[in-house]
């Protein structure tokens, strides 16, 4: 007897440990990419920023996969999974108020409702391969204070709090990528083909609620302005054949306003919102006709939500 499990043990013990190894919930996954300057990630800046009094979004950049990108690899949905106090330990078997799932990449973000404050907030993303694989989670977390507080503060020109700061304004001159300084000029005369740079520091997450740009249109011009988020500040681009590439600018995130009035107001949240993804804090506007702007005259106005501390 002794001799028959002195052979079965080993035995037992190979074969549990084959079934182990084979059982895929049990392991890690595989390691995505998480370098933020790597134009190859498709998944990259999984952030937080509190939304209201009992809410936080979770925002992310999802990127197309590059064509050099192999079909198997390929992310084809994401998954988040939000816990209190602690990381989530899994991926979610169903899909409920603290899991979502995504399968676009023109979706970059979430609002979470209903939460309890005074608690810690964690949330992971897991993404999914079209090969099968789920990859290592990105965490990210956040807090939502009880005496969280409703901002509502102009960001220019009038003297931005500490929290919003260095508020320029560029314009970039096509075909050639020669910036000037405008902050400070009444008239910014612009032509189809032109941008318009705003660059402004937050040194927060922050999701607005309202970001709402007052325009002084000078000459009464008409035509349609397109507001994009910057993924570069203008130090980081090279040349005009980079300014317009999808490495630059946020295509997706494009906002299209009517030009009709000397004044007029444009809230552009959604545009807002798309910079947090990326670290330029800056919006690139053009015009399809001729306009001259009166930069001085510009107000931001905005609203969001803070942390009481």
């Amino acid at each position: 007897m002794k001799k028959i499990l002195i052979v079965l043990v080993p035995v037992l013990l190979l074969i549990f440990l084959g079934v182990f190894i084979s059982c895929d919930f049990l392991l890690s996954a595989p390691l995505g990419r998480n370098n933020p300057f790597d134009d190859e990630a498709q998944i990259g800046r999984f952030n937080v920023a509190v939304s209201g009094l009992d809410s936080i979004v979770t925002n992310w950049d999802w990127h197309d996969a590059l064509p050099i990108i192999d079909a198997d690899r390929v992310i084809d949905k994401i998954r988040i999974v939000h816990r209190e106090n602690n990381r989530p330990t899994g991926i979610g078997l169903i899909i409920d108020e603290n899991v979502q799932e995504f399968t676009s990449t023109s979706n970059w973000f979430y609002n979470w409702t209903d939460l309890e404050s005074d608690v810690d907030h964690h949330f992971a993303l897991y993404a999914h391969e079209k090969g099968g694989l789920w990859l290592s989670p990105k965490y990210t977390y956040g807090y939502i204070d009880p005496s969280v507080i409703s901002i509502n503060t102009p960001l220019f020109p009038v003297s931005p709090p500490s929290n919003l700061t260095d508020f320029m304004v560029y314009k970039v001159f096509n075909p050639a990528f020669t910036p000037s300084d405008e902050t400070n000029n009444a008239g910014v005369s612009l032509i189809a083909g032109d941008f318009l740079i705003l660059e402004f520091n937050i040194n927060e997450p922050i999701y607005f609620d309202q970001f709402l740009l007052h325009l002084q249109n000078t000459v009464g011009s008409t035509g349609n302005l397109t507001i994009y988020a910057l993924k570069k500040d203008l130090q980081s681009i090279v040349d005009w054949t980079d300014m317009i590439s999808d490495s630059t600018i946020d295509y997706k995130s494009a906002v299209i306003r009517e030009i009709s009035s000397l004044n007029q107001l444009f809230d552009i949240p959604e545009a807002a919102n798309s910079i947090s993804l990326y670290y330029s804090r800056s919006l690139a506007i053009t015009t399809d006709s001729a306009l001259t702007i009166d930069v001085n005259s510009w107000s931001i106005d905005t609203h969001f939500w803070r942390n009481y501390y």
